[in-house]
């Protein structure tokens, strides 16, 4: 029998659902990577309802999406829902349906805003969200490959890490590094830097400070993820990088950054991830210098319209 075109496709969370059904479908539309950080991280308890969602029709799963909430936020995963079209319900249909659902969550939560990360190729989903509200912020994603040349760095610099420095050290060097960069506050650098050091793949001995005839240059924060864990290779990002005022526009951006690659090629590391906010275009231009090139954009949904989006100096 054929389902009515009025209805509207069923959203449940997972622990309603067919564990192996789901796992099918997973591979299907190719997810069943991050299955296992869900189960292991964040749904813990398989009845918790905010971390993989599932769209039904008739009693088959149709479309999937995986949802974090946070401090005052939701973060849907990037490019996110995943659907199969059916005659009946075509894919827009249960995307929408999926995002209604988190939007509900998130007002019941008393959530205000709701963010997700888009690849530049994906226009349809682009467009999903913005009919459905969402606005594009200054998040701008940047991606660049590894390769073997890459280890092979030299450089006049010197170059010592947090565990040689000491937080203390190193919070006073990102200071100066990150004073004037766009949305930079500087009483939230400590709490930032603590924040990172929260972050699974953190390695003190991975963040770097650049001197030159003992004078202190300037700072960067890379992190390695977890093997296999998000992504299908070896990847690290780019928390967060900065030069003291006096030193920039001298090329010690690049420095840093070159460091840092080799320091992560050594590490295996496949690729790098970074953010960057779109109206610094200074550092766009460095790390477009580097290899980097733009991968995604962050849009935003603010459920109360008094709110605005939070500029971070990670952006």
């Amino acid at each position: 029998m054929r389902v009515q075109r009025n209805r509207e496709p069923s959203i449940t969370p997972l622990h309603k659902v067919d564990l192996q059904m789901f796992l099918e479908f997973a591979n299907q539309v190719d997810c069943h990577q991050l299955i296992g950080v869900y189960f292991r991280d964040i749904l813990k308890d398989r009845e918790d309802e905010d971390g993989i969602l599932i769209a039904k029709v008739s009693g088959n799963i149709v479309g999937t999406l995986f949802v974090r909430y946070g401090r005052g936020e939701a973060w849907i995963f990037e490019d996110f829902p995943k659907v199969i079209s059916t005659p009946d319900f075509p894919t827009r249909k249960v995307q929408s349906a999926l995002l209604k659902y988190v939007e509900d969550c998130c007002k019941h939560k008393g959530l205000p805003c709701i963010r997700i990360a888009l690849s530049e190729n994906k226009p349809s989903l682009v467009r999903l969200y913005a009919e459905g509200g969402f606005e594009k912020t200054i998040g701008l994603g940047m991606k660049r490959k590894i390769r073997k040349k890459d280890k092979v760095y030299a450089s006049d610099l010197s170059f010592h890490s947090m565990t040689e420095l000491g937080f203390k050290r190193f919070l006073q060097l990102a200071e100066m590094s990150f004073e004037g960069q766009i949305g930079f506050d500087a009483a939230r650098t400590e709490e930032e830097l603590k924040d990172f050091r929260s972050y699974e793949g953190y390695d003190p001995s991975m963040w770097l400070a650049a001197y030159k005839d003992n004078e202190p240059l300037g700072v960067i924060v890379p992190r390695v993820w977890e093997k296999g864990k998000w992504t299908k290779i070896n990847t690290a990002d780019i928390l967060a990088i900065g030069v003291i005022p006096k030193h920039r526009r001298k090329g010690y951006g690049t420095n840093l950054l070159r460091k840092a690659i080799a320091s992560l090629a050594d590490k295996d590391v496949e690729e790098i991830l970074l953010w960057v906010d779109s109206r610094n275009i200074p550092a766009i231009n460095l790390y477009e210098k580097v290899g980097f090139r733009i991968w995604q954009r962050r849009y935003v949904k603010f459920l109360e319209k008094t709110q605005t989006y939070p500029i971070r100096f990670t952006d």
